[in-house]
């Protein structure tokens, strides 16, 4: 286990440096380490084409350029979310989680009700930022609009602090780093 403390940016849809919260944000306070993870619910769901794996490829090839030019590393695990969480954990023993908060397909909406409660039963604060207008179980639209407004009139979010920090990765058990980057 590492014993530098260390917090874990979650990227899911938005890979980009850039304009970032959740990168911001896990910047300020420790050491971060970008993670992706290639979900099998994903390849195997509807929506998953070959033409997604080429795109995905080619940003994640650039997000880690750019994660590199601040001095972040990021991690490409295939593999289910909670296990790598998991995997992180022991090695990491992190305490704080960020990631946008996912609008999109059921599964995704499930997973991330599976994260939340690992999360609580391993201590784990995860801080989820809104990127987008919609709105996870709201109610009604009475406040839809103003909340949207609030989102799409936000400044841009500053870049990521610089760090020195070196990742030790060796001893990851149950997973691989994707081998086309």
């Amino acid at each position: 286990m590492s014993n530098k403390r260390i917090n874990i940016v979650w990227f899911k849809k938005d890979l980009r440096a850039q304009d970032h919260r959740p990168l911001f944000e896990a910047s300020q306070t420790s050491h971060v380490v970008g993670v992706y993870i290639l979900e099998e619910d994903w390849l195997q769901s509807a929506e998953f084409s070959h033409f997604h794996a080429q795109f995905l490829q080619q940003c994640l090839i650039e997000l880690k350029q750019e994660l590199a030019s601040f001095g972040i590393p990021l991690l490409i695990f295939h593999a289910d979310c909670i296990t790598v969480l998991q995997e992180l954990k022991n090695k990491f023993n992190f305490q704080y989680l960020y990631s946008h908060q996912e609008t999109g397909v059921w599964w995704t909406y499930e997973r991330d009700i599976k994260v939340k409660t690992w999360c609580i039963e391993n201590s784990v604060t995860w801080h989820e930022y809104k990127q987008f207008s919609v709105i996870r179980k709201l109610k009604n639209r009475d406040t839809w609009n103003k909340s949207r407004k609030i989102i799409i009139n936000r400044e841009l979010i500053k870049n990521p602090k610089k760090q020195n920090f070196i990742l030790p990765i060796k001893h990851f058990h149950v997973f691989h780093i994707l081998v086309w980057l």
